[in-house]
């Protein structure tokens, strides 16, 4: 299975491109589980970016991904949304007892929440403690080495494929040995892993964003984003306006 860092081997100092396509991002066959991981491996050295955007724009034609010209179209083809999408109406969250989360990570998740709120037409609640159908569970727990988030779908919603509860899970023990701003890294992951929650899908650092410009990214950029910059925390209109019709 491949990982949602996908095609790029990455640490927030050096980037090696790969030619593999990710779960969500592949229309050559049928649906797979999305495994909404936030992937980092350790590599040495650097492709210059004039190669990257070489090599990514080969990688893409040569597995039928479309590619259009910069402006306000998206660059990107997008699936959304990726892995059966959420359900509908109020975007429900909690606080897993099980896994809870420390000060820092717990602050930087209500914030997360609130800017879903005022970002997006989607109205959260947060349930104390978590019900049986809560759309979002917050956790702080391990996952794997290299890996500081994954939204798993828990339970799907009987006869779809939407998918009724994810949990969010934040690997604050990774997050502190890899990034130099952990607060910060914290904020992007769990900016990124509740965008995979409402349906949006992430992209890679080497590709063009899916609001066409290589100038302004977003929070569902792969990869460490720990400078603390507005779009570590926010999302593109592109996804945006995806999130907005699906749950109007």
């Amino acid at each position: 299975m491949t990982n949602l860092c996908g095609g790029i081997l990455c640490t927030g100092h050096s980037h090696q491109v790969l030619f593999t396509v990710d779960d969500d991002r592949s229309s050559q066959s049928s649906p797979k589980p999305m495994r909404s991981e936030f992937t980092l491996f350790l590599m040495k050295g650097r492709l210059p970016r004039e190669r990257r955007v070489r090599t990514a724009v080969l990688a893409i034609l040569a597995t039928g991904v479309a590619w259009a010209s910069l402006g306000s179209t998206p660059a990107l083809a997008d699936p959304y949304p990726v892995d059966g999408g959420p359900d509908r109406g109020q975007h429900s969250y909690c606080f897993d007892g099980a896994h809870p989360m420390n000060t820092d990570v717990h602050t930087r998740a209500l914030s997360t929440m609130a800017n879903v709120d005022a970002q997006t037409a989607v109205t959260t609640v947060q349930h104390t403690p978590c019900r049986a159908r809560t759309d979002v569970r917050f956790q702080q727990r391990p996952i794997s080495p290299g890996v500081i988030g994954y939204a798993p779908c828990a339970a799907r919603v009987v006869g779809s494929t939407d998918c009724d509860i994810r949990d969010v899970r934040v690997y604050w023990a990774e997050i502190e040995r890899l990034s130099a701003h952990p607060k910060r890294e914290a904020r992007h992951t769990l900016c990124h892993e509740v965008g995979h929650t409402l349906g949006a899908s992430h992209y890679e650092s080497w590709l063009v964003n899916p609001d066409g410009t290589w100038a302004t990214n977003s929070c569902m950029i792969s990869g460490l984003a720990d400078d603390g910059s507005l779009w570590t925390r926010s999302y593109g209109p592109h996804h945006i306006a995806h999130i907005n019709a699906w749950f109007s």
